[in-house]
């Protein structure tokens, strides 16, 4: 009985440092507008673990990224969907009254994007989006939010 015992801790045991040293490619967490200066403070923090946050509303596919590089961070929304597109205009509206300057890039598979760079400050990035969610997709404080974090 003290054999089997042990065993099953040592079997435990492995199974939780594995747990801990395998990689993860990305961190999902859900959370509300007041947890975007923490998501931030990650991302502009982090050395080199994580270099993108995308903010998505939970249970729908609106979402804007961030990407880190260097000191510098950028602000990405997509403008491949049929959704996306219609809300494209939209979006160029939000930023130009906030001084944001939006320019095209395209993809290499040649998907539009509206890229912004903006501050890299957690609570100025933190007001930014809320101020686009709100604008763009009608959330509110209430509104449940997904956070991918990503290498």
């Amino acid at each position: 009985m003290n054999t089997t015992i042990t065993t099953v801790l040592v079997i435990l045991g492995i199974a939780v440092l594995i747990y801990l040293y395998i990689p993860r490619s990305r961190l999902i967490e859900r959370g509300y507008f007041k947890d975007l200066p923490g998501k931030f403070n990650v991302l502009l923090n982090s050395k080199p673990e994580i270099t993108k946050v995308v903010v998505a509303i939970h249970g729908q596919e609106d979402f804007i990224q961030f990407s880190r590089h260097g000191k510098k961070v950028e602000m990405d929304y997509p403008a491949i969907t049929p959704r996306q597109i219609e809300l494209s205009n939209k979006y160029r509206e939000i930023c130009s009254n906030s001084d944001i300057e939006v320019r095209e890039t395209k993809g290499s598979d040649g998907a539009l994007f509206l890229d912004a760079n903006v501050p890299s400050d957690a609570e100025e990035l933190a007001r930014i989006t809320k101020m686009v969610l709100v604008g763009l997709f009608g959330a509110n404080d209430g509104t449940k939010l997904k956070f991918t974090l990503m290498p």
